[in-house]
């Protein structure tokens, strides 16, 4: 499997806000104190800002990459995830292939292992590419 996730990123760092020692790899959202981040936990957060590199506890420094290959946990839902496809951030941080009509933003694109089977996760590259656009959404309204 090639790893892309060594490769030039624009990674941030921010304090934790909560314990975040469980959520290595999962995307993350600002907190609701100022330079802080905190899991991507409700389908109230905000767009994900990036993915959490490290495990740090609260008050600790987070390394975040906000743009470029990362490392991130995915897994399946409706659709397969496979090379090439557009995620979004799930409410608990996996990313998850993105569904044709669906509210949620594009994250990124997903150049980790296929993954076929439902319920299952897996540790791949993803490019980290936020974008608050999804799929569909450019014919949304056409005539």
């Amino acid at each position: 499997m090639a790893n892309y996730s060594g490769q030039a990123a624009f990674v941030i760092s921010m304090t934790a806000d909560v314990d975040l020692t469980a959520q290595q790899y999962r995307v993350v959202a600002p907190a609701s104190t100022a330079g802080n981040v905190a899991s991507n936990n409700s389908g109230a957060s905000p767009m994900g800002l990036g993915v959490l590199q490290n495990d740090p506890s609260a008050g600790q420094p987070a390394n975040i990459v906000v743009w470029g290959f990362a490392k991130a946990k995915g897994r399946t839902n409706a659709c397969n995830l496979t090379p090439g496809t557009f995620v979004f951030g799930a409410s608990d941080g996996f990313v998850e292939p993105a569904i044709a009509g669906a509210a949620w933003p594009i994250f990124g694109r997903w150049f980790g292992p296929r993954l076929l089977t439902a319920g299952t996760s897996v540790l791949g590259d993803l490019l980290v590419m936020p974008i608050a656009a999804c799929i569909g959404a450019s014919t949304a309204g056409a005539s």
